[in-house]
């Protein structure tokens, strides 16, 4: 007699008993059957006929794999059960929302559509894998696994500045060092391909010219800066030092306003994948305030005025002067009269110093005149 794969004896009589060749693996539990034996897994980390399968079983597909392309096979690996030659598979759990399917012959994991990462990073199901030709009196046996698709990254989205222009004030005499604006830009991406530099395009100095209602200009060209070691992550560029990673902006020259007025960056960004992907410029404006270093003081002392006691209203019987040795908004001056006996008579120009009768005067309510 030829027996049949699960059989012995002389005259094929007797059930082979497969367990004898301990066929379950990590420790699982064998139980001889008809023609046939089943692994019972003793710990949900493994699967598969012989519990020799890790689980949950990872998948990994790249968001740009093709339509109808196999992400994986899926297969129990029980070569020691012979009796069993066919098998069905068949998601069980979240096969609604999946983009792929499962051919129910060979396992086969098959996508149905496009996939994108930024809008699902993975997908999890349960796989039930079971044997179709199982003997009696077994009649069924089936194993399953908790199944994660990674769906890997791939540099499709250019990094983008939080903000079109950044707009930022500092003093002419700000300390070497000090933080001038912090800029971000974002990617989509993941890893390396999401990860962003930045860099200075290019820039444009603007200084005042005395005498002109306009400022003057000059424009500087530069290189994007790629490559950077991993020593030198902060770039020199004017007056100014940008953290090539952090985006953070700092000084590094002192500045004068008599010089410079304002400084206009264009700013880029790239991220770092292969190849890279460069997003659109922003611009960064940095207005340089004039210092106030120097006290306003009048060209006299005291001023002394005789006016008569008939003078009409609204004319004017004098004008003051001061200077400041500030430039810019710093210098511009202002003129008050502060309040007094005789503050509700007069009235002063507060960018002439001229000063102006504004009530009717009277001498003999007022013979020492008024101090202001």
């Amino acid at each position: 007699c030829l027996c049949a794969i699960g059989f012995t004896g002389s005259e094929c009589e007797s059930d082979f008993d497969e367990c004898l060749s301990s066929p379950c693996a990590n420790g699982s539990q064998c139980v001889n059957l008809p023609a046939m034996y089943r692994c019972v897994c003793n710990s949900s980390a493994v699967w598969g006929y012989q519990c020799n399968l890790p689980n949950p079983t990872v998948l990994r597909v790249s968001e740009h794999a093709s339509t109808l392309s196999v992400v994986a096979a899926l297969r129990p690996e029980d070569a020691a059960n012979f009796a069993v030659h066919f098998y069905s598979y068949a998601v069980t759990r979240n096969s609604s929302s999946l983009p792929f399917h499962i051919d129910p012959a060979s396992g086969s994991v098959l996508l149905d559509q496009p996939l994108d990462r930024e809008t699902d990073e993975s997908y999890s199901f349960t796989l039930t894998v079971t044997g179709i030709n199982v003997p009696a009196p077994q009649k069924s046996l089936s194993t399953s696994t908790n199944v994660t698709v990674l769906v890997d990254d791939v540099n499709d989205n250019r990094p983008v500045f939080e903000k079109a222009q950044w707009t930022t004030e500092v003093s002419e005499d700000a300390a070497v060092g000090s933080s001038l604006v912090t800029v971000h830009a974002s990617d989509a991406d993941a890893g390396s391909n999401g990860t962003v530099r930045y860099s200075i395009a290019a820039l444009e100095y603007t200084f005042p010219v005395w005498g002109l209602d306009n400022a003057s200009s000059i424009a500087v060209e530069y290189e994007t800066v790629t490559n950077l070691s991993d020593y030198d992550r902060e770039l020199s560029v004017g007056k100014v030092r940008l953290g090539v990673d952090s985006g953070i902006i700092t000084l590094a020259e002192p500045l004068s306003w008599n010089r410079t007025s304002r400084i206009k960056f264009v700013l880029a960004v790239a991220d770092n994948g292969s190849p890279e992907l460069a997003g659109i410029h922003s611009i960064l404006i940095v207005n340089v305030a004039a210092a106030n270093e120097h006290t306003p003081h009048f060209s006299r002392r005291s001023y002394e005025v005789r006016v008569s006691e008939d003078i009409a209203v609204d004319n004017a019987i004098s004008q003051v002067q001061a200077f400041d040795g500030d430039t810019g908004p710093s210098g511009e001056l202002r003129y008050s009269i502060e309040p007094g006996p005789g503050s509700q008579y007069f009235t002063v120009d507060p960018l002439s110093g001229e000063l102006v009768v504004a009530k009717p005067l009277d001498r003999e309510s007022h013979p020492m005149g008024f101090l202001l």
